[in-house]
């Protein structure tokens, strides 16, 4: 679902949601190198009946740990580089964010989470932070209202990035960083169809890196 290469190792880390696990590849070969997680979330083990308990899209720390969005539980969760689930790493209790899919950890340190049910991206502070999980700001604490988010990331410009697909719009727009306002849109769903020649009427998009 969302993988992740290692600083300074060759290894590729994946958050593979329909098998319930993070994997590892070699960067080089692409050959599969074993599990950092072989069973990810509370019920630890694949197929279990609680949807919810999935990994999604994973982030290296600046603490050394990796963070996996643990989607049911609109949550992250902090593995270790041996692949100890440390637990839980968001104060959740006056954010409510519901649903993780996707998050981002910024050039600041701090997470950038995807809202999926709240349509919005809400900050917490990140690993270095002087309360590691809290959410930033003022209740309700949005810092983007944006619905329909495929992906989030930065920019080599430190601004972040949205990919976006509603019913309306298929597209990837620009925000400021320090504001959350809107700059302008990237690229919209007109370009990108017009990048494939004899491709379909519409584009469909996801990651952004």
């Amino acid at each position: 679902r969302s993988g992740n290469l290692l600083p300074g190792r060759n290894d590729i880390y994946v958050s593979a949601t329909q098998a319930d696990s993070v994997q590892t590849f070699d960067a080089t070969t692409g050959l599969y190198t074993g599990p950092l997680v072989s069973g990810f979330g509370n019920s630890l083990s694949q197929g279990n009946t609680d949807w919810g308990d999935l990994p999604y899209a994973i982030e290296f720390g600046q603490d050394g740990n990796w963070y996996v969005a643990h989607y049911g539980a609109s949550n992250l969760r902090k593995i270790s580089p041996a692949g100890l689930d440390l637990g839980p790493v968001l104060d959740n209790s006056n954010a409510s964010v519901s649903l993780i899919a996707q998050f981002t950890i910024g050039p600041d340190g701090h997470f950038y989470v995807v809202d999926a049910n709240g349509g919005r991206v809400v900050r917490f502070q990140g690993p270095s932070g002087t309360t590691p999980g809290a959410p930033i700001g003022a209740a309700p604490f949005t810092f983007i209202t944006q619905t329909g988010v495929e992906d989030i990331n930065f920019g080599p410009d430190g601004n972040l990035y949205l990919v976006v697909q509603t019913g309306a719009d298929r597209e990837v727009r620009r925000y400021n960083s320090t504001t959350g306002a809107w700059l302008n849109t990237v690229v919209s769903d007109t370009q990108i169809v017009d990048m494939v020649p004899g491709g379909q009427s519409i584009a469909l998009i996801s990651g952004i890196d």
